[in-house]
């Protein structure tokens, strides 16, 4: 089984990246099946709204995780990210972690369009995702793909992670670092979601908004850097902490999970994301105290593969699904549509488990090596430099008119 080669300190954040991306394949599976409120087995009912609309957090712990691990490098590697040489070095690992994998699955989406089963998407936003831009123009166009929303709001937060650090860096109170996060969040919120036209509600998914989940990553790595055995001292009621703060969040969102994050003129949904990033950092710190529930949940060997193929996995898992629903794959199998829910959630999930695998070993795992690897630095970024010009060339041969 693949597992991440991560320092064993903190294999269990390989792990927390595996339950992220389960929950979002978990929400997506709930929503292709048409969002059913409940399911009846025998003479059982289970409630299926309030679990499964909530999945959608998993690309909040994401966005912590990397404010986490990132910031931690920033906080505790001189010049890691404060350097001309050290942030080209950084913005390099990054490129080389995010855009390989991303490329290819442009290319496949384009040779999806090409043969009927896509639309092909236009020479302008091929180029604005290559260059991980698109969400300059989310007022105008879609993703070309759905779930690309969130990977230029994280490459956002690669560029700005030299001037989110810097305060901490130059010692700054956490408890002053987090408070001004959050006032910048919620005042960028507030604007957006009461002030300005509801044509512009689309932005309360950028960069300003999630300050609270990525600056509040890197608050707990400073917590964890300056502060260890404080954290050790406390840590049997972190993970039950994070449990309960999810449990008032579930609470808070019931029957309106898919939209508290973007609702006017009411409390509940400027505190959600603030509630919502606490106790994915209480998780997190949970995990590097080493916490016994932790561990049992995070780091076992099926949720650290799953950990370890997170990002194929959130690239890959809609495809299959959207490709079922749309195209009714395995309509012809079921006998009903509870039957073809279960086609779903059990054929779905295996091969997007199958696909991101794929693409981890081809795609991922060769960009992750070292210097020492057969290919050097420069040659990984021109073949994935490659890789996106194909796609650019591929769109505007075959873009329709």
């Amino acid at each position: 089984m693949i597992i991440s080669r991560a320092d064993d300190r903190w294999s269990g954040l390989t792990g927390l990246r595996g339950i992220a991306a389960s929950s979002v394949v978990l929400y997506h599976c709930w929503g292709v099946t048409g969002a059913p409120m409940a399911i009846g087995i025998g003479g059982a009912h289970f409630e299926l709204r309030r679990l499964f609309s909530a999945g959608w957090i998993g690309v909040d712990l994401f966005f912590v995780l990397s404010g986490f691990l990132l910031g931690y490098h920033a906080l505790t590697r001189p010049g890691y990210v404060t350097t001309r040489s050290g942030f080209l070095k950084y913005f390099r690992r990054r490129f080389l972690r995010v855009c390989p994998a991303f490329y290819v699955q442009m290319l496949f989406v384009i040779f999806l369009g090409i043969v009927g089963v896509y639309t092909i998407p236009p020479v302008t936003q091929v180029v604005a995702s290559l260059v991980m831009a698109q969400n300059f123009f989310v007022l105008t166009h879609l993703p070309i793909f759905p779930v690309w929303w969130s990977l230029p709001v994280e490459f956002d937060f690669y560029v700005l992670l030299p001037l989110l650090a810097l305060p901490l860096l130059k010692q700054q109170s956490i408890t002053r670092y987090v408070a001004t996060a959050v006032l910048a969040s919620f005042c960028f919120e507030y604007l957006i979601l009461e002030i300005v036209s509801p044509y512009y509600k689309g932005l309360i998914h950028e960069i300003p908004a999630r300050l609270q989940e990525f600056c509040g990553g890197v608050a707990t790595a400073a917590l964890w850097a300056r502060y260890p055995n404080l954290v050790q001292r406390f840590r049997g009621l972190l993970f039950p902490l994070g449990l309960c703060l999810i449990g008032l969040l579930l609470v808070l969102g019931t029957n309106r999970f898919d939209s508290i994050a973007a609702t006017s003129g009411r409390w509940d949904t400027y505190a959600f994301r603030p509630l919502l990033a606490l106790a994915c950092c209480l998780f997190i710190l949970a995990v590097c105290a080493r916490n016994s529930v932790a561990r049992m949940v995070c780091e076992n060997r099926f949720v650290l593969f799953l950990g370890t193929i997170s990002y194929s996995l959130y690239l890959w898992h809609a495809l299959p699904l959207w490709l079922m629903r749309d195209h009714n794959w395995f309509n012809g199998w079921g006998r009903g549509e509870f039957y073809l829910q279960v086609q779903i959630f059990s054929y779905g999930i295996a091969v997007a488990i199958l696909v991101a695998t794929s693409s981890y070993l081809a795609f991922e795992r060769p960009f992750l090596e070292t210097q020492s690897s057969r290919y050097d630095s420069r040659q990984k970024i021109m073949f994935t430099i490659c890789i996106g010009v194909a796609s650019v060339v591929l769109a505007a041969m075959f873009t329709k008119g």
